[in-house]
């Protein structure tokens, strides 16, 4: 390419990247940290320091909290802090994937889907999480560039390996990818026995950087419980936290790919109708379900059509696509993880391409333009829903903990029905501490401890009589009381002074029986 010609493609770059960086940061604190976000928290060290013992002991993710940890040396351990250090990584995908595209597909291209990924829904509530799952996407996006060139007949062994070690030190679900490539390169590879010599040089470098991570898998006794005789379960996994072995999960997945948690119905909304109430919320949302189906479905058919006609290196797409997915409800079948379409993330990059790649299958103007605006509508509809809709966000443990600040004293009793490891591993130490004063408890304890919900009934009315003033939090209650009897409970049992709700979160006034 001549000078003259790389000055509008880094321009493009440079806009498109721009773009990326404006939404990432956009709104970044605006949603609370949500129990993941907090685990993260913990696994970083923010308040305790780090060590390398966390580092070893980390089997997921060591390599993430160890960087966030490190960032927030330089930056605090505010919320805008924490959530930046992803929104970085983000940003910096945009060109990560022109470079790793440029081996396979033209200019335009590959300006297309640094264009869709730009403006992802699925990417940009990645970019703005606690987590490390867009690490997991920019480490898998280097691999893949590396490994096209390697393809190729082009050098990119070292820069193969290292990605590969990130990846799988940023998340154990980075091996899906290994698996497409392995199969890319027996089907695609130019000298296949001297490609597959190499590869099995890099990953054997590979396996021998991870081997402390190995021996703590035995040492701990992480025994998958598939494999251990145990049965899968078989409800059907909603969203992310929930047991269950889904097949509605495999489009889910796509579909959460292509528009995002925030278009249709939202993930709260899921958990608490999985079952019998699935039907009735999927009927109120089937005009947006019926145009991504569309949409995506048609762009999709399109995209993954041009992609088989044009063989070779360019099938590795389509292997991409399918092959993280199906190991992933693999795993879900084998009772080993929950299914969920973040374990699936090193499939996205491939759903931008395919997408693309249908976009531009029309040798008709028109065409290509109204399936962009369609798609581009349906990821603006996306995005305000994420930004503006409260039904769409993270449960508001921030609220809840500044109300709690404000109201408790010493005396009082909270009991969180639910999670409470945002206020603990996160708000309390973030804002000083707990409440002089304030006891906590959790049910988790109680049924830990193989209590029937008839006797935490009553240990909870033994403290209701020694406390003043009884804060009853309710977050994500259905992960441990999914037929809602603590609130029929409350109820039937207890004058309620006061109730405060905010996404995601309520919370019970009740008096207590201590002056």
């Amino acid at each position: 390419m001549t000078e003259a010609g790389k000055r509008p493609v880094a321009a493009a770059i440079i806009g498109l990247t721009l773009v990326a960086f404006l939404l990432r940061f956009w709104g970044l604190t605006r949603q609370s940290l949500w129990a993941d976000e907090a685990f993260t928290v913990i696994w970083a060290g923010i308040f305790e320091g780090y060590t390398a013992e966390k580092f070893f002991l980390n089997l997921q993710g060591p390599v993430h909290a160890v960087a966030l940890y490190l960032w927030t040396c330089l930056f605090g351990t505010g919320e805008a802090a924490l959530r930046s250090f992803g929104a970085v990584l983000g940003t910096a995908t945009i060109p990560c994937f022109y470079w790793a595209l440029r081996p396979v597909l033209r200019r335009e291209a590959a300006l297309l889907a640094c264009l869709l990924l730009a403006v992802s829904p699925f990417h940009l509530w990645y970019s703005q999480e606690v987590r490390n799952y867009v690490l997991l996407i920019l480490t898998g996006i280097v691999s893949i560039g590396a490994y096209l060139r390697i393809l190729q007949g082009q050098r990119g062994w070292v820069l193969y390996t290292v990605a590969n070690v990130l990846g799988l030190l940023s998340n154990l679900s980075y091996v899906f990818l290994l698996g497409a490539q392995a199969l890319g390169l027996v089907g695609f590879g130019r000298g296949r026995r001297t490609l597959l010599a190499r590869i099995a040089l890099s990953w054997t470098a590979t396996v021998l950087v991870l081997t402390p991570w190995f021996i703590q898998f035995y040492d701990r006794k992480v025994v998958p419980s598939g494999l251990a005789g145990h049965p899968a379960t078989t409800d059907l996994t909603q969203v992310r936290g929930a047991t269950t072995v889904p097949i509605l999960g495999l489009p889910y997945a796509y579909y959460v790919f292509a528009t995002g948690y925030s278009f249709g119905p939202s993930l709260a909304e899921l958990h608490e109708t999985a079952g019998a109430g699935l039907t009735a919320s999927v009927r109120g949302h089937l005009p947006a379900l019926l145009w991504a189906a569309a949409v995506f479905g048609m762009v999709g058919l399109m995209g993954a059509r041009k992609l088989w006609r044009e063989g070779g290196p360019q099938r590795f797409w389509l292997l991409l696509l399918v092959f993280p997915v199906a190991l992933t409800y693999l795993v879900a079948l084998l009772n080993l993880k929950v299914f969920n379409a973040r374990y699936a993330a090193v499939a996205f990059p491939a759903v931008l391409v395919v997408l693309t790649m249908g976009v531009l299958a029309s040798p008709r103007a028109w065409v290509r333009w109204s399936l962009l605006a369609a798609i581009l509508i349906s990821f603006g509809v996306s995005i305000a829903g994420y930004e503006f809709d409260p039904r769409y966000w993270k449960e508001d443990a921030r609220s809840a903990t500044a109300f709690l600040r404000t109201e408790a004293r010493s005396g009082d009793l909270l009991l969180s029905v639910g999670s409470d490891i945002p206020l603990g591993a996160y708000y309390w130490p973030a804002g000083g501490g707990v409440p002089p004063g304030l006891e906590q408890w959790n049910i988790v304890s109680w049924q830990e401890e193989g209590l029937g919900i008839g006797e935490q009934f009553d240990r909870f009315e033994e403290l209701v009589r020694g406390h003043r003033r009884v804060f009853v939090l309710f977050l994500r209650p259905t992960d441990t009381d999914r037929d809602g009897l603590w609130t029929e409970h409350l109820g039937r049992r207890h004058g309620i002074e006061r109730t405060v709700t905010y996404p995601g979160v309520t919370i019970h006034v009740i008096a207590g029986g201590a002056p």
